[in-house]
């Protein structure tokens, strides 16, 4: 029997501050219910100039422009797991072309964020070293750390302006996956189970060793649970749900 053809795609979006290179290991890595791998940038404008649904609309348009017919999963990290659900119900809702599946990591439920904002912390230098994630070539680098920050700044303000989409329970997305650091400062574990009023179904939730950007530690574990994701989600999409 000759095995089945694999027709998932994979489309990343990174966090605050972050390209499309932090998942470029995705685009390495051989995954079995995955044949193709798409990795999103932020188009970042002048400071004050955009908010968080003109980086949604990017990310929509990224998808139409370089996202095949096939099926999708979607993938999105701290801020990229906000701007992966708010794509997701764009492509559902307006587009009718539904995800089949989202991969949050490091990131609370969207209803977290109903009636009140995200805060831009008061020390951006403190904030980023409690998170994790700058690494040693770039806070030794003066220059490289300007720009760094800079980014990160930029999309900070952004983030100030993310109002939430809480879909009636029809409305969901169909299938969620999410995952998060154990030291993760981002992430509130007593509102993890609120992502059920973001996916119809949640498949799971794991919890790695590491700090927000745990990632980095637990590639192949990543992978794997990627792997198994995308092949539910599959499953979903042809009608087989266990």
């Amino acid at each position: 029997m000759s095995k089945e053809v694999v027709w998932l795609q994979l489309i990343c979006f990174p966090h605050a501050g972050g390209f499309s290179l932090y998942y470029s290991f995705l685009k390495e890595a051989k995954l079995s219910h995955v044949n193709r791998v798409l990795l999103f940038d932020y188009h970042r404008r002048p400071p004050g100039s955009a908010d968080f649904g003109d980086y949604v609309e990017d990310a929509v348009h990224y998808v139409q422009q370089h996202a095949s017919d096939e099926p999708c999963l979607l993938f999105g990290h701290s801020m990229g797991a906000l701007v992966a659900c708010e794509c997701g119900f764009v492509l559902q809702n307006r587009l009718h072309r539904p995800p089949v599946g989202v991969i949050v990591s490091g990131q609370n439920p969207l209803c977290y964020y109903q009636g009140k904002h995200w805060e831009y912390p008061a020390d951006v230098d403190a904030y980023l070293e409690r998170l994790g994630g700058i690494p040693d070539f770039i806070s030794e680098n003066p220059e490289a750390y300007r720009f760094f920050k800079q980014t990160i700044q930029t999309d900070m303000q952004v983030l100030e302006t993310y109002r939430p989409t809480v879909p009636p329970p029809e409305q969901r997305l169909v299938l969620g996956l999410n995952l998060y650091g154990s030291q993760d400062i981002v992430v509130d574990s007593a509102v993890v189970p609120l992502w059920s009023k973001t996916f119809a179904r949640v498949h799971g939730t794991r919890v790695f060793s590491g700090n927000h950007f745990y990632l980095e530690d637990h590639r192949q574990e990543l992978l794997a649970e990627i792997d198994a994701f995308a092949e539910q989600a599959e499953r979903n999409a042809e009608g087989h749900v266990d």
